[in-house]
Protein backbone atom coordinates (compact mmCIF):
# COMPACT_ATOMS: atom_id res chain seq x y z
CA UNK A 1 0.00 0.00 0.00
CA UNK A 2 1.18 3.82 -1.33
CA UNK A 3 2.44 5.75 1.81
CA UNK A 4 3.19 9.60 2.44
CA UNK A 5 6.69 10.70 3.95
CA UNK A 6 5.46 12.41 6.26
CA UNK A 7 2.97 15.02 7.62
CA UNK A 8 4.84 17.57 5.45
CA UNK A 9 4.49 15.93 1.92
CA UNK A 10 1.00 15.14 2.68
CA UNK A 11 0.19 18.39 3.53
CA UNK A 12 2.42 20.36 1.15
CA UNK A 13 0.73 18.85 -1.90
CA UNK A 14 -3.06 19.60 0.08
CA UNK A 15 -1.63 23.80 -0.06
CA UNK A 16 -0.89 23.43 -3.60
CA UNK A 17 -4.27 22.13 -4.96
CA UNK A 18 -6.06 23.94 -2.40
CA UNK A 19 -3.85 27.33 -4.31
CA UNK A 20 -4.85 25.84 -7.76
CA UNK A 21 -8.46 26.12 -7.14
CA UNK A 22 -9.25 29.01 -4.80
CA UNK A 23 -6.14 31.82 -5.23
CA UNK A 24 -3.08 31.34 -3.48
CA UNK A 25 -2.95 34.35 -1.26
CA UNK A 26 -6.48 33.96 0.29
CA UNK A 27 -7.08 30.08 0.79
CA UNK A 28 -3.46 29.35 2.25
CA UNK A 29 -3.43 31.89 4.58
CA UNK A 30 -6.62 30.46 5.98
CA UNK A 31 -5.27 27.16 5.71
CA UNK A 32 -2.09 27.77 7.61
CA UNK A 33 -3.42 27.21 11.12
CA UNK A 34 -4.76 24.07 10.30
CA UNK A 35 -1.51 22.95 8.92
CA UNK A 36 0.06 23.74 12.17
CA UNK A 37 -1.77 21.34 14.07
CA UNK A 38 -1.49 18.42 11.97
CA UNK A 39 2.36 18.95 11.91
CA UNK A 40 1.98 18.69 15.55
CA UNK A 41 0.17 15.41 15.65
CA UNK A 42 -3.45 16.89 15.89
CA UNK A 43 -6.21 15.27 16.63
CA UNK A 44 -7.81 12.02 15.20
CA UNK A 45 -10.92 14.37 14.01
CA UNK A 46 -9.03 17.06 12.52
CA UNK A 47 -7.02 14.40 11.16
CA UNK A 48 -9.63 12.68 8.89
CA UNK A 49 -11.36 15.99 8.08
CA UNK A 50 -8.35 17.02 6.05
CA UNK A 51 -7.64 13.88 4.64
CA UNK A 52 -10.96 13.51 3.40
CA UNK A 53 -10.66 16.83 1.83
CA UNK A 54 -7.32 16.04 0.50
CA UNK A 55 -8.67 12.40 -1.43
CA UNK A 56 -11.29 14.43 -2.88
CA UNK A 57 -9.10 17.31 -4.19
CA UNK A 58 -8.64 16.12 -7.62
CA UNK A 59 -12.22 15.58 -8.25
CA UNK A 60 -13.39 19.04 -6.68
CA UNK A 61 -10.44 20.67 -9.44
CA UNK A 62 -12.38 19.23 -12.25
CA UNK A 63 -15.44 20.11 -11.19
CA UNK A 64 -14.86 23.69 -10.83
CA UNK A 65 -13.26 24.05 -13.62
CA UNK A 66 -16.45 22.72 -15.27
CA UNK A 67 -18.17 25.00 -13.27
CA UNK A 68 -16.06 28.33 -13.06
CA UNK A 69 -13.72 28.37 -16.14
CA UNK A 70 -10.05 27.96 -15.73
CA UNK A 71 -7.88 28.57 -12.73
CA UNK A 72 -7.25 31.60 -14.11
CA UNK A 73 -10.71 32.70 -13.80
CA UNK A 74 -11.77 31.07 -10.19
CA UNK A 75 -8.50 33.83 -9.22
CA UNK A 76 -9.80 36.54 -10.82
CA UNK A 77 -13.48 36.40 -9.86
CA UNK A 78 -12.90 34.43 -6.23
CA UNK A 79 -15.20 36.62 -4.51
CA UNK A 80 -18.14 34.81 -6.08
CA UNK A 81 -17.57 31.77 -4.42
CA UNK A 82 -19.44 27.95 -5.85
CA UNK A 83 -21.07 26.31 -3.20
CA UNK A 84 -18.33 23.81 -4.31
CA UNK A 85 -15.75 26.25 -3.31
CA UNK A 86 -17.47 26.96 -0.01
CA UNK A 87 -18.07 23.39 0.76
CA UNK A 88 -13.98 23.23 0.53
CA UNK A 89 -12.94 26.76 2.37
CA UNK A 90 -15.91 25.88 5.36
CA UNK A 91 -14.22 22.52 5.65
CA UNK A 92 -10.69 23.90 6.31
CA UNK A 93 -11.44 27.30 8.16
CA UNK A 94 -13.93 26.66 10.76
CA UNK A 95 -12.79 24.75 13.88
CA UNK A 96 -14.54 21.64 14.65
CA UNK A 97 -14.07 21.28 18.45
CA UNK A 98 -13.50 17.98 19.91
CA UNK A 99 -12.51 15.48 22.87
CA UNK A 100 -10.29 13.39 21.29
CA UNK A 101 -6.58 13.27 22.88
CA UNK A 102 -3.69 14.91 20.97
CA UNK A 103 -1.76 12.54 19.49
CA UNK A 104 2.09 11.61 18.31
CA UNK A 105 1.01 9.33 15.01
CA UNK A 106 2.32 10.25 11.93
CA UNK A 107 -0.18 11.46 9.46
CA UNK A 108 -2.12 9.64 6.67
CA UNK A 109 -4.38 10.25 4.25
CA UNK A 110 -6.64 7.39 3.79
CA UNK A 111 -8.16 6.44 0.48
CA UNK A 112 -11.35 5.96 1.60
CA UNK A 113 -14.71 7.39 0.25
CA UNK A 114 -16.42 7.14 4.15
CA UNK A 115 -15.39 8.75 7.29
CA UNK A 116 -13.33 6.57 9.46
CA UNK A 117 -15.48 5.16 12.44
CA UNK A 118 -14.76 7.05 15.84
CA UNK A 119 -11.98 5.48 17.39
CA UNK A 120 -10.43 4.31 14.12
CA UNK A 121 -6.68 3.18 14.35
CA UNK A 122 -4.14 5.92 12.48
CA UNK A 123 -0.93 4.18 12.28
CA UNK A 124 1.46 2.76 9.84
CA UNK A 125 -1.01 -0.89 10.56
CA UNK A 126 -3.95 0.05 8.92
CA UNK A 127 -4.80 -1.53 5.56
CA UNK A 128 -6.41 -0.79 2.52
CA UNK A 129 -9.61 -3.04 1.21
CA UNK A 130 -10.54 -2.77 -2.26
CA UNK A 131 -13.83 -1.85 -2.77
CA UNK A 132 -14.27 -1.96 -6.61
CA UNK A 133 -18.14 -2.17 -7.77
CA UNK A 134 -19.55 -0.93 -11.48
CA UNK A 135 -23.40 0.14 -10.81
CA UNK A 136 -25.71 1.90 -13.90
CA UNK A 137 -28.87 2.35 -11.72
CA UNK A 138 -27.49 2.88 -8.22
CA UNK A 139 -28.41 -0.39 -6.59
CA UNK A 140 -24.82 -2.23 -6.25
CA UNK A 141 -23.20 1.47 -5.64
CA UNK A 142 -25.38 1.08 -2.39
CA UNK A 143 -23.90 -2.75 -1.54
CA UNK A 144 -20.52 -1.11 -2.49
CA UNK A 145 -21.40 1.28 0.25
CA UNK A 146 -22.76 -1.23 3.07
CA UNK A 147 -19.31 -3.60 2.09
CA UNK A 148 -17.29 -0.50 3.03
CA UNK A 149 -19.10 -0.18 6.18
CA UNK A 150 -18.35 -3.80 7.13
CA UNK A 151 -14.24 -3.35 6.02
CA UNK A 152 -14.12 -0.01 8.29
CA UNK A 153 -15.87 -2.15 10.92
CA UNK A 154 -12.78 -3.78 11.67
CA UNK A 155 -9.84 -2.74 13.48
CA UNK A 156 -6.92 -1.47 11.27
CA UNK A 157 -8.55 -1.86 7.99
CA UNK A 158 -10.00 0.90 5.64
CA UNK A 159 -11.96 0.89 2.49
CA UNK A 160 -10.90 2.14 -0.63
CA UNK A 161 -14.12 2.49 -3.00
CA UNK A 162 -13.55 2.81 -6.44
CA UNK A 163 -15.93 2.37 -9.50
CA UNK A 164 -14.83 2.19 -13.55
CA UNK A 165 -16.54 3.82 -16.26
CA UNK A 166 -19.06 2.88 -18.80
CA UNK A 167 -18.00 1.09 -21.81
CA UNK A 168 -19.40 2.71 -25.42
CA UNK A 169 -19.36 1.58 -28.65
CA UNK A 170 -18.98 4.95 -30.53
CA UNK A 171 -16.87 7.69 -28.64
CA UNK A 172 -17.41 11.28 -29.87
CA UNK A 173 -14.98 12.85 -26.75
CA UNK A 174 -12.55 11.31 -24.42
CA UNK A 175 -14.47 10.58 -21.22
CA UNK A 176 -13.30 12.33 -18.07
CA UNK A 177 -10.75 11.03 -16.26
CA UNK A 178 -12.94 11.89 -13.05
CA UNK A 179 -16.63 10.76 -12.49
CA UNK A 180 -19.45 13.53 -12.27
CA UNK A 181 -20.06 12.28 -9.12
CA UNK A 182 -19.49 9.46 -6.45
CA UNK A 183 -15.68 7.70 -6.37
CA UNK A 184 -12.85 7.97 -8.27
CA UNK A 185 -12.29 5.22 -11.23
CA UNK A 186 -9.89 2.59 -10.06
CA UNK A 187 -6.84 1.61 -11.70
CA UNK A 188 -4.74 -1.53 -11.98
CA UNK A 189 -2.32 -0.15 -9.51
CA UNK A 190 -5.07 -0.35 -6.96
CA UNK A 191 -4.90 -3.80 -6.92
CA UNK A 192 -1.26 -4.28 -5.99
CA UNK A 193 -1.83 -1.10 -3.41
CA UNK A 194 -4.24 -3.08 -1.64
CA UNK A 195 -4.13 -6.20 0.92
CA UNK A 196 -8.11 -7.51 -0.17
CA UNK A 197 -10.96 -7.01 -3.06
CA UNK A 198 -14.45 -7.10 -2.74
CA UNK A 199 -16.05 -6.73 -6.29
CA UNK A 200 -19.35 -5.83 -7.32
CA UNK A 201 -21.32 -5.58 -10.51
CA UNK A 202 -25.10 -6.11 -12.04
CA UNK A 203 -26.24 -9.29 -13.85
CA UNK A 204 -26.14 -9.02 -17.18
CA UNK A 205 -27.45 -12.44 -18.83
CA UNK A 206 -25.97 -14.31 -16.04
CA UNK A 207 -22.70 -12.72 -16.13
CA UNK A 208 -20.81 -9.79 -14.81
CA UNK A 209 -21.33 -6.24 -16.76
CA UNK A 210 -19.10 -5.54 -19.36
CA UNK A 211 -17.50 -1.97 -17.64
CA UNK A 212 -16.09 -4.31 -15.08
CA UNK A 213 -15.14 -7.07 -17.40
CA UNK A 214 -13.17 -4.29 -19.89
CA UNK A 215 -11.26 -3.36 -16.17
CA UNK A 216 -10.24 -6.78 -15.26
CA UNK A 217 -9.12 -7.57 -19.18
CA UNK A 218 -6.79 -4.58 -18.73
CA UNK A 219 -5.05 -6.41 -15.49
CA UNK A 220 -2.47 -8.88 -17.60
CA UNK A 221 0.34 -7.10 -15.79
CA UNK A 222 -0.98 -7.15 -12.51
CA UNK A 223 -1.48 -11.05 -13.12
CA UNK A 224 2.09 -11.63 -14.30
CA UNK A 225 3.14 -9.57 -11.04
CA UNK A 226 0.76 -11.57 -8.66
CA UNK A 227 -0.86 -8.21 -7.54
CA UNK A 228 -3.51 -10.79 -5.90
CA UNK A 229 -1.81 -13.66 -4.97
CA UNK A 230 -2.60 -14.73 -1.82
CA UNK A 231 -5.32 -11.54 -0.92
CA UNK A 232 -8.68 -12.26 0.39
CA UNK A 233 -11.43 -11.58 -2.17
CA UNK A 234 -15.40 -11.63 -2.28
CA UNK A 235 -18.20 -10.68 -4.97
CA UNK A 236 -21.34 -8.99 -4.88
CA UNK A 237 -24.46 -8.77 -7.11
CA UNK A 238 -27.83 -7.19 -8.12
CA UNK A 239 -30.49 -8.01 -10.23
CA UNK A 240 -34.15 -6.82 -11.24
CA UNK A 241 -35.70 -10.31 -10.28
CA UNK A 242 -34.76 -13.08 -7.71
CA UNK A 243 -34.05 -15.33 -10.00
CA UNK A 244 -32.37 -13.11 -12.48
CA UNK A 245 -29.07 -15.05 -12.61
CA UNK A 246 -27.62 -13.66 -9.19
CA UNK A 247 -25.76 -16.67 -8.40
CA UNK A 248 -24.27 -17.17 -12.07
CA UNK A 249 -22.90 -13.71 -11.94
CA UNK A 250 -21.57 -14.37 -8.61
CA UNK A 251 -19.47 -17.85 -9.52
CA UNK A 252 -18.39 -16.18 -13.13
CA UNK A 253 -17.06 -12.87 -11.50
CA UNK A 254 -15.22 -15.51 -9.33
CA UNK A 255 -12.73 -17.14 -12.55
CA UNK A 256 -10.53 -14.06 -13.05
CA UNK A 257 -9.91 -13.81 -9.35
CA UNK A 258 -9.04 -17.05 -9.35
CA UNK A 259 -6.50 -16.68 -12.46
CA UNK A 260 -5.24 -13.98 -10.12
CA UNK A 261 -4.32 -16.24 -7.76
CA UNK A 262 -6.70 -14.57 -5.05
CA UNK A 263 -8.25 -16.19 -1.96
CA UNK A 264 -12.20 -16.14 -2.66
CA UNK A 265 -14.40 -16.26 0.71
CA UNK A 266 -18.42 -16.50 0.66
CA UNK A 267 -20.94 -16.10 3.15
CA UNK A 268 -21.18 -18.78 5.86
CA UNK A 269 -24.29 -20.20 7.14
CA UNK A 270 -23.17 -19.33 10.93
CA UNK A 271 -24.63 -15.72 9.81
CA UNK A 272 -28.50 -16.94 11.00
CA UNK A 273 -29.37 -14.12 7.98
CA UNK A 274 -28.05 -15.63 5.57
CA UNK A 275 -30.98 -18.36 6.27
CA UNK A 276 -33.42 -15.80 6.93
CA UNK A 277 -33.22 -13.63 4.38
CA UNK A 278 -36.16 -13.43 1.68
CA UNK A 279 -33.99 -10.94 -1.16
CA UNK A 280 -30.44 -10.81 -1.69
CA UNK A 281 -27.79 -12.67 -0.30
CA UNK A 282 -26.54 -16.41 -0.05
CA UNK A 283 -23.53 -18.16 0.33
CA UNK A 284 -21.54 -17.06 -2.86
CA UNK A 285 -21.69 -13.31 -1.72
CA UNK A 286 -23.74 -10.69 -0.88
CA UNK A 287 -26.45 -9.76 -3.33
CA UNK A 288 -29.79 -7.24 -3.85
CA UNK A 289 -32.71 -7.91 -5.85
CA UNK A 290 -34.05 -4.59 -6.81
CA UNK A 291 -37.81 -6.04 -7.88
CA UNK A 292 -38.54 -6.21 -4.46
CA UNK A 293 -37.44 -3.42 -2.79
CA UNK A 294 -39.95 -0.34 -1.51
CA UNK A 295 -38.35 1.61 -2.56
CA UNK A 296 -35.72 2.01 -5.73
CA UNK A 297 -32.52 1.94 -5.20
CA UNK A 298 -33.14 1.12 -1.60
CA UNK A 299 -31.79 -2.00 0.15
CA UNK A 300 -33.83 -4.36 2.49
CA UNK A 301 -32.60 -5.17 5.98
CA UNK A 302 -31.03 -8.41 5.41
CA UNK A 303 -29.37 -7.16 1.98
CA UNK A 304 -27.55 -4.57 4.08
CA UNK A 305 -26.68 -6.71 6.96
CA UNK A 306 -25.00 -9.28 4.28
CA UNK A 307 -23.13 -6.71 2.47
CA UNK A 308 -21.60 -5.61 6.01
CA UNK A 309 -20.70 -9.03 6.92
CA UNK A 310 -18.92 -10.21 3.27
CA UNK A 311 -17.12 -7.32 3.53
CA UNK A 312 -15.68 -7.42 7.33
CA UNK A 313 -15.02 -11.30 6.62
CA UNK A 314 -12.59 -10.07 4.11
CA UNK A 315 -11.02 -7.45 6.39
CA UNK A 316 -10.95 -9.72 8.92
CA UNK A 317 -8.91 -12.33 6.64
CA UNK A 318 -6.72 -9.93 5.44
CA UNK A 319 -5.86 -8.89 8.67
CA UNK A 320 -5.16 -12.80 10.00
CA UNK A 321 -2.89 -12.55 7.21
CA UNK A 322 -1.18 -10.11 7.91
CA UNK A 323 -2.24 -7.16 5.86
CA UNK A 324 -3.24 -4.92 9.03
CA UNK A 325 -0.19 -6.06 10.72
Amino acid sequence: MKRFAGPSDSLAGLATGFAIITGPQRRLGALQPRLGILERGGCHAVRTRIARGANRLTCVAHLLRRQTGTADQLQTHHHRESPAQETIHAMIARPRPCGCPETKRPFRVPSSDLPLRPGHPEDESVSEILVLYYSRHGATAALARQVCRGVESVPGMVARLRTVPPVVTTVHEPAPAVPDEGPPYASPEDLADCAGLVMGSPTRFGNMAAPLKHFLDGTSGQWLAGALVGKPAAVFTSSETLHGGQESTLLTMMVPLLHHGALLLGLPYTDPELGRTRTGGGPYGASHVAGLAATPGSLAASEQHLARALGARVAQIASRLGGGA
